[in-house]
């Protein structure tokens, strides 16, 4: 596998999580899809094609959905990359610990 290739998964990989995160914020906010394009002032169908990870989003993007959702964008993108962690040691096979971490190098992440 070359380097370019594992960069192209990598980047596959932290997509599909903030895809994954943004869904799991929405769908814990109670909005649906038109909605939370609504209030962050996205077009829906634009929205929709960043949820199912078909479309990188823009910092322009989270930036007016993190607020909608009840956060920051750093935080927002904080999850995903604790998301993006596990996704990659799961295919890699590896075990990620739960909170407090092993102190040994593990990975350490909290909750979806």
């Amino acid at each position: 596998m070359t380097a370019k290739r594992s960069a192209a998964q990598r980047n596959d990989n932290y997509t599909a999580a903030v895809a994954e995160t943004l869904r799991a914020e929405r769908a814990a906010a109670g909005l649906t899809i038109p909605e939370l394009a609504d209030r962050a002032g996205l077009v829906a169908v634009t929205l929709q094609r960043v949820l199912k990870a078909e479309r990188d989003i823009t910092v322009a993007q989270l930036a007016a959905l993190a607020p909608v959702l009840g956060m920051t964008p750093s935080k927002l993108l904080a999850k995903a990359e604790r998301r993006s962690a596990r996704m990659t040691a799961n295919e890699a096979g590896c075990i990620a610990v739960g909170k407090g971490g092993t102190g040994g190098g593990g990975l350490n992440h909290e909750g979806p």
